[in-house]
């Protein structure tokens, strides 16, 4: 005998079911020294003006989601 579920009840389930990804963000600011961000630590928040200095590298990977605050600022020397 079959039982029916209604759209919503079986979405909810298939959600249950789903793997959760961590909620967390990484924020950054201030200076950056030579790095790597990576898509496991992702999404990075910039909360303030990040500086990358002349002789330093800023690698960010594909997949990689960075968002910035509306007053923070990019700065790339070198």
């Amino acid at each position: 005998m079959f039982r029916r579920f209604n759209l919503p009840v079986l979405m909810l389930l298939t959600l249950l079911m789903v793997p959760h990804w961590s909620a967390a963000q990484t924020n950054v600011s201030g200076n950056i020294t030579t790095t790597t961000w990576i898509a496991d630590n992702s999404p990075y928040k910039v909360t303030d003006t990040i500086s990358v200095l002349a002789g330093q590298i800023l690698t960010i990977e594909a997949g990689v989601d960075v968002l910035f605050d509306a007053d923070a600022q990019l700065h790339v020397a070198g």
